[in-house]
């Protein structure tokens, strides 16, 4: 009677506890994050994730126990993640174009992309319960190479997640690629922390095709940085997209007044109003383009969210997203380069 006890309650620990599996495919390595309810014997959206040797395990983003929490809190759907080791070769891999400022490196991004999807999908749909809704997500360098390898690849993957990407390489060359619009949904984001021109690609991919708010999203973080803990805590919003859709009434909208360090020039600060939409889902994202309205005409917003104001005066902005209304309030003091 013990014995038959021992082997239910196996079975039920591999239910309730998420595994990650390594396995080599040719001259690659891959781990593969199964979500606690694996064995339940449903097919599984997957994400292949640039890389790998960042996601799991101590000193990591500690993705697994994001997941796990997120999937069991019942905040996304159980999803199967392919975390793709890089192998000490970044700028090789993930890059399509040269860029000296970064140093020597042979671009092998087209033969990377090419066993992503001709070896490891292959190996991965044959092994485990897979449907056939993929995403591709990198950071940095890695989220360069996800919208760069994404959009060669509308038939494979239907969602792309760019975290920070790294799109100014060789002078923003990814802006010059033959974008076709398509049924995928792309994630753009960036931290305050973190700043740099993301938003012209976001644009570039508006005039392609993709709707804002709809498959075309992008969220401008306040206080995120280039670092995986920010990242990851992000991540759940694309995930939650991915898994469920855009699909979700808006529970909150809000105007946020950003003063952004420039990381090129020393006291230099980037004005900015984020029009910040909160979803009943869970989902945020800034919702550009947007017409802002000032009280006074003190200050001059593009649809982007910069603006300028001014000097010494004050004024109130306001903006309306499908039917909800926020203000802030901005004056020109409040920039800190103003009080230098």
């Amino acid at each position: 009677m013990l014995k038959n006890f021992t082997i239910v309650f196996l079975f039920i620990s591999c239910i309730v506890h998420a595994q990650i599996e390594r396995h080599s495919i040719g001259d690659m390595t891959i781990e593969v994050y199964l979500p606690p309810d694996y064995y339940s014997g449903k097919v599984y959206p997957t994400v292949y994730s640039n890389d790998g040797e960042w996601l799991f395990g101590a000193n990591s983003w500690q993705l697994n126990e994001k997941l796990d929490e997120w999937i069991k809190s019942d905040q996304i759907e159980p999803i199967i993640l392919v975390a793709i080791f890089n192998q000490g070769k970044r700028e090789s891999k993930f890059l399509p174009y040269k860029d000296q400022s970064i140093g020597r490196y042979s671009s092998t991004a087209n033969e990377y992309t090419n066993k992503i999807v001709n070896q490891i999908i292959p190996f991965v749909d044959s092994k485990y319960a897979t449907s056939k809704r993929r995403a591709l997500m990198g950071a940095s360098f890695g989220g360069l190479h996800s919208t760069w390898a994404g959009i060669k690849n509308p038939n494979v993957f239907s969602f792309i997640i760019a975290q920070s990407p790294s799109y100014w390489v060789s002078d923003f060359k990814i802006h010059n690629e033959k974008i076709s619009k398509s049924n995928q949904c792309i994630w753009i984001d960036i931290g305050t922390n973190d700043w740099d021109d993301v938003l012209t690609m976001y644009y570039t991919l508006s005039k392609a095709g993709f709707k804002p708010g709809k498959n075309l999203f992008y969220y401008e973080d306040n206080k995120g940085s280039h670092t995986g803990d920010s990242w990851s805590k992000r991540l759940k919003y694309p995930l939650i997209l991915f898994t469920r859709g855009p699909k979700s009434e808006i529970a909150s909208f809000e105007l946020k007044t950003e003063y952004i360090p420039s990381a090129q020039r020393k006291g230099y600060y980037f004005s900015r109003i984020n029009p910040v939409v909160t979803l009943e889902n869970g989902v945020k994202f800034s919702s550009f383009p947007l017409i802002f309205n000032t009280e006074e005409g003190n200050v001059e917003v593009s649809p982007y969210g910069s603006f300028k104001i001014v000097k010494g005066a004050s004024d109130e902005v306001w903006g309306e997203y499908s039917g909800e209304k926020s203000t802030t309030k901005v004056k020109w003091k409040d920039n800190p380069m103003n009080n230098q």
